[in-house]
């Protein structure tokens, strides 16, 4: 990693979780670091627990889902520090439901009608790892996904690849936090239409790497895809409070990754010479049923 210290990355999804843990470790090893995050509030506090640190933060707040906003970012980027080295893209979002059931209401939890809730209780056994809640995908909501979990990422890497290209930066890398649901279709068919997006993620980053491979570019892209991580992700897609979460994880013994744990998963592909192309990176709890 110490080739990286001075150097700048921005970081997607950094207001909490993965993201903000990400920019913690990164500004402790030296790097400048735009976090990009919706809540500007959460970054400035990020930003002011790291002063001090060996590298520095620079909050901006941007929703990937809006190209401006995207293109604002990496402008500021290129005005303030000139240009992006590593690129995390690690904003995602998943909206709970199958493809094929639907229901009248809206997609919060509070509106869901309890018709359609499988389990009668929190200890019902038919309760599994996700908790099963079938409450039919809408359009809508798979386009908000595609706009966050592929378009959006995209959008980053292409601003981050082209930024590099222009300026010789022969040693970057781009890094698209996906899922190891992205390697199959989820047996959980409340996230099936978030499997898929991240299905197509993990094929955009073959599809990237063959692009520069033509550019004869060393500019490295590789694909970071995790099982269950302890967050409060997988909470607000489904509507289940993460206490309820966690107590169902340790009724049937499985110990989820930790934030840590993918944060130096993330440290390791960074830290890999530039000969060596970390493709795709797959790891999951010991304890997960994949």
């Amino acid at each position: 990693m110490d080739r990286w210290a001075g150097r700048v990355a921005l970081v997607t999804g950094a207001s909490m979780g993965i993201g903000a843990a990400l920019c913690k470790e990164l500004v402790k090893r030296g790097m400048k670091v735009v976090a990009c995050a919706r809540t500007e509030s959460k970054l400035k506090a990020l930003a002011d627990e790291l002063e001090g640190e060996k590298g520095e933060v620079h909050p901006f707040a941007m929703d990937v889902s809006k190209d401006e906003q995207v293109v604002a970012a990496f402008e500021f980027v290129k005005e303030k520090l000139g240009g992006v080295d590593v690129c995390v893209a690690n904003a995602g979002m998943a909206v709970g439901g199958t493809i094929l059931e639907s229901f009248v209401g809206g997609t919060s939890p509070e509106e869901k009608p309890a018709a359609t809730y499988r389990y009668k209780s929190l200890h019902d056994p038919i309760l599994l790892l996700y908790f099963s809640l079938p409450i039919g995908g809408k359009p809508n909501d798979w386009r908000a996904q595609l706009d966050v979990n592929l378009t959006g990422t995209l959008h980053c890497a292409q601003l981050a690849i082209k930024g590099m290209l222009e300026r010789g930066v022969d040693d970057g890398q781009v890094i698209l936090i996906g899922s190891a649901l992205g390697y199959q279709a989820t047996k959980h068919p409340e996230l099936h239409f978030y499997s898929l997006t991240k299905c197509a993620l993990k094929a955009s980053a073959t599809a990237l790497r063959r692009e520069l491979l033509a550019k004869k570019s060393r500019i490295r892209v590789s694909n970071v895809s995790p099982g269950y991580v302890d967050t409060e992700f997988a909470s607000r897609a489904i509507g289940i409070p993460s206490q309820a979460m966690r107590a169902k994880l340790n009724e049937i013994s499985m110990e989820p990754l930790q934030v840590q744990d993918v944060v130096d998963a993330i440290i390791h592909t960074l830290s890999t010479p530039p000969r060596v192309q970390v493709h795709d990176l797959l790891f999951l709890p010991t304890d997960e049923d994949y």
